[in-house]
């Protein structure tokens, strides 16, 4: 018994060790809170489309070390009218076509999409492997009234599922919602 309990205080250590020094992003206009492994980069651009003016903001940090290469937040605001969460076959529509399109993007393999709860809204886990089998994207999606948020860690294959990239993925909350 004592063995197995310093078996499981030492995954305990090292599971919290992982996240120490991640910092907490509140972003109170963008509506969510997310913790970054490091200090967040924004950008911001704007798109006319047929249905309106799409405002994009980016919130992302870059590693070039691995094995997570990127932690990002991509929020888009859609026109008024366009998009809205209470829409369950347009949602339905949104999801299923945003992640075709990553997946052809990317030249990548869906591995598995999952539908998940984020704050009470529906959303959707999915995992695309890429980069001649090199690399994964594991990304959780959402769609709050005509506010669009994606969630995503690009890491090397096998290392998808690590502690720091499902920290980042968990600790995504909405405000407000």
């Amino acid at each position: 018994m004592r063995f197995s309990l310093s078996i499981l205080f030492g995954y305990l250590c090292i599971s919290l060790s992982a996240q120490t020094g991640w910092v907490e992003f509140i972003e109170i206009d963008a509506g969510f809170s997310a913790r970054f492994p490091s200090e967040v980069r924004q950008k911001a651009d704007s798109i006319k489309t047929p249905l309106g003016k799409l405002v994009n903001r980016s919130y992302f940090v870059e590693n070039l070390e691995g094995p997570n290469y990127v932690y990002l937040i991509n929020q888009v605001d859609y026109p008024y009218g366009s998009l809205h969460s209470d829409s369950i076959l347009l949602i339905d529509t949104f999801f299923a076509t945003t992640i075709e399109q990553a997946t052809k993007e990317l030249g990548g393999d869906l591995v598995y999409q999952s539908e998940i709860d984020q704050n009470g809204f529906r959303a959707v886990l999915f995992r695309i492997d890429f980069g001649d089998d090199k690399l994964t994207m594991k990304t959780k999606i959402v769609v709050i009234r005509n506010r669009y948020y994606s969630i995503q860690v690009i890491s090397e294959k096998g290392f998808s599922s690590n502690e720091d990239s499902n920290f980042f993925l968990e600790k995504f909350q909405l405000l407000g919602s």
